[in-house]
């Protein structure tokens, strides 16, 4: 599975959406079943709905905190962690 880090924004290549809800889609994902919040998933991203495959374009973000990048800054500050619990508010687990 290959990223490319486009600033902001992040895109994974070879990526299918198996679920989707009015806020959120499920992912396979680097072997993993992934949630991730639309707001955080672009408008050009190839992966938006349910059956959708190739590549999905997500903020930075996100993808650190899916634990899909390595963001070293944000790793020290650990306020960033506590402020949105992305997993709690989709109810994902």
């Amino acid at each position: 599975m290959q990223h490319k880090n486009l600033g902001a924004r992040v895109a994974f290549e070879n990526v299918l959406c198996k679920q989707e809800t009015k806020l959120a889609i499920l992912c396979s994902i680097k072997g993993e079943e992934l949630w991730f919040p639309l707001s955080n998933v672009f408008q050009e991203s190839q992966v938006r709905k349910r059956g959708s495959s190739g590549t999905l374009l997500v903020s930075e973000w996100i993808a650190w905190k899916k634990g899909l990048v390595r963001n070293d800054s944000w790793e020290e500050d650990s306020d960033r962690d506590s402020y949105w619990n992305v997993d709690a508010y989709y109810g994902a687990d």
